[in-house]
């Protein structure tokens, strides 16, 4: 088939007919994949929730660091 035959021959291009699916090996057309514009409400609310994101990453950025301080030094205190 086309495993590792040797055969390095190209597969013939064909006609595309039909209805336009996008993917991999189709042509490429001129379509509009752009968002539509954000209200001034929307764009505030979505300032709001990439804040409230980045505080809960920080926070549990923290957390983490805290747990894994605690763990060091229960095991150096165990250790001596």
């Amino acid at each position: 088939m086309f495993g590792s035959s040797g055969n390095t021959s190209r597969l013939p291009q064909m006609e595309q007919s039909g209805t336009l699916i996008i993917g991999p090996g189709g042509k490429k057309a001129k379509i509009d994949t752009s968002l539509p514009k954000l209200t001034s409400s929307e764009e505030s609310a979505l300032k709001k929730a990439q804040k409230y994101a980045m505080e809960q990453n920080i926070k549990m950025v923290l957390v983490q660091q805290t747990i894994a301080h605690k763990q060091q030094v229960g095991t150096c205190i165990s250790v001596s």
